[in-house]
This record gives structure tokens, sequence and C-alpha cells, in this order.
């Protein structure tokens, strides 16, 4: 509930997801369409640049506010109020794959998002069965994180008498940028 927050000195608006939905924003895209083994593409659970209805992990954004000063932008966060009601979560991913597991995403049945697969299947086969030895392991690959040099910062500016935007963002694929960008606010690019 941002209504607390809008009151406040300072602040011009204090926006959440159903202002967004309102206004017809789309959801955040991935920058890359993959496929998956099967030719379809991969499921893609909607990504809000503000949640809606559900909060799915720690940090997720739930309101933006815009203010005349920073203080009165943190003054007017602070009165934002949620309520959580906790999910069930899953975070080991054979877990997640198992029958019956937690859905996280609707769009994504039995946790799977994509299969991925590159390569002769049938050559690494032969070869694996011609080896004199072979070892079982399980290996875990611990949670990336991504680190680029740009900060995650952009500005928007729109044009005063037309109906575009000028978008300053620290990126290596800005025609990536531009594109999806385009695509959530539904404009031309």
């Amino acid at each position: 509930d941002a209504s607390a927050a809008i009151p406040g000195p300072g602040v011009i608006a204090v926006l959440t997801g159903a202002d967004m939905e309102v206004d017809r924003v789309g959801p955040m895209r991935c920058m890359w369409r993959v496929v998956s083994v099967d030719g379809k593409p991969a499921a893609e659970p909607a990504r809000w640049a503000l949640a809606r209805g559900t909060v799915r992990h720690v940090g997720e954004p739930i309101a933006a506010v815009i203010a005349e000063t920073a203080a009165a932008a943190v003054d007017a966060a602070e009165r934002v109020s949620i309520r959580y009601q906790e999910l069930k979560a899953v975070t080991v991913p054979d877990v997640a794959l198992a029958e019956g597991a937690v859905q996280l995403h609707d769009d994504a049945p039995r946790n799977v998002c994509f299969r991925f697969a590159r390569g002769d299947a049938d050559a690494v086969s032969a070869a694996l069965a011609a080896s004199p030895h072979h070892i079982t392991l399980d290996l875990t690959n611990n949670r990336l994180a991504g680190a680029a040099l740009e900060p995650r910062t952009s500005l928007a500016v729109p044009d005063p008498v037309g109906d575009y935007v000028t978008l300053y963002a620290g990126t290596q694929v800005p025609h990536h940028v531009r594109k999806f960008v385009a695509e959530q606010l539904h404009m031309p690019e």
C-alpha cells in the first residue's frame, strides 16, 4: 500500500506494479531468445520491473518513488506498507525437478525453462563406451553473478513535445536495451 507515501513533502509520485499494469508496461525480457532441444522457445516467466502480486526473491523491487530530493524519496519509501506471505521455496536443482516439487512459475512446468544440448551425442557416447576408465561424480556449480564494470543505471528523458524518450544507459548492448524497452513500453524503436 503506497497511499501513505504519496502525500509527503517533495514526493512527486510513488509507483507500484499495479500502476505499471494499468499503464500496460510489459515484462523485462531476456536479452537472448533461447530455444530448447525440442525446438520450442524456452519458458520465460514474466519478470516485472516492480513486483506484481507475488514477490519472488529478497530484493525484488515493489515500488519506485519519484521525489525532489533523495531524502524525500527515502522518507516516502519507508512509508510504503507491504505484508508478505511466505511461499514454499526450492533451491536445489535435483529437488526442483523431482515429481511433486514446489512449482515456482506456472509457465515453466516442472521448473524447467529449457533443455540445452550441444555436439554429437552418439559420438560422445561411443567415445565414453570405448574409454578404459569411467568416473562418476556429482558436480555442483555455485550460483554465479556476472559482475559487469558499468553501473546498473539509466536515465530516461522524455521529449517535451514529441512521443519519444531518450534513454541513457550504461550497457554493453545498447541495441538490445532499446529493442526490449520499446517492447515493454509499446513504443516504436
